[in-house]
């Protein structure tokens, strides 16, 4: 397997790469709550049934996947955000090198039927992102995060010729017009390197290869009372 980088730098030289504020690996923010659910159901008259039948999501490999892909962009700074009942817009950051703008209303909110949307801003990152040629990001929001107050959209970004981040903090939160701090250090957003090929689809007919194919995974995976898929198929 190939290994690539992304490679995050400064934007301009009023900006530094320190240990509370550069992108890290999604690997360093699993949601707390995820940690701590078990694996399974206790069942004191039946522990192998348990195992076997009353699973979590902890067990389950596309949580696990999700949670250990990529990178995360968390907060540079301090951010302080309001939305005034006139709609005006209100932010503040500790330091005038970190800089805030805005989505008005009429460029999506007006028009998005989401009516738990508050206002957008856009953070100006104080980091670029380069990825090998022919390589970009997608952006996602921290999924399973549970973070009433915003989320970062999902998004394509072209980091191998287009290197400006800018997350778009869409604001959530009732306590809007009184305002919201976001902490430095706080995850924004997840960004995933993928390879930008194109793809169609092709429809298959049945046949028995396929289901062999099938089959033989399912073996594979039912082996085991719990990590089939990492012990016996991602190996």
């Amino acid at each position: 397997m190939t290994t690539n980088k992304i490679k995050f730098a400064p934007i301009n030289k009023h900006h530094f790469l320190t240990d509370a504020t550069k992108p890290r690996k999604a690997k360093d923010f699993v949601p707390t709550w995820f940690r701590k659910m078990p694996h399974y159901i206790e069942d004191e008259n039946n522990p192998a049934y348990a195992k076997s039948r009353n699973s979590t999501v902890r067990r389950c490999p596309s949580f696990h996947e999700v949670f250990n892909t990529g990178f995360v962009l968390v907060a540079p700074c301090d951010i302080f955000l309001k939305i005034q009942k006139d709609g005006k817009f209100n932010w503040e950051t500790p330091d005038g090198i970190y800089k805030i703008d805005i989505h008005a209303d009429h460029q999506f909110r007006n028009h998005y039927p989401d009516k738990s949307i508050k206002g957008v801003f856009k953070l100006v990152y104080p980091y670029m992102a380069i990825t090998p040629k022919g390589y970009g990001c997608i952006q996602l929001p921290m999924l399973y995060h549970n973070n009433p107050d915003f989320y970062v959209p999902y998004g394509y970004l072209e980091t191998d010729i287009y290197h400006e981040l800018n997350p778009q903090i869409i604001v959530t939160s009732d306590d809007i017009e009184k305002g919201i701090m976001i902490k430095q250090g706080t995850p924004l957003n997840y960004l995933i390197p993928y390879k930008k090929d194109e793809w169609d689809i092709e429809y298959l007919d049945y046949s028995e290869t396929l289901e062999n194919k099938f089959k033989s995974v399912q073996f594979h995976l039912l082996g085991k009372f719990s990590g089939g898929f990492f012990k016996n198929i991602k190996t």
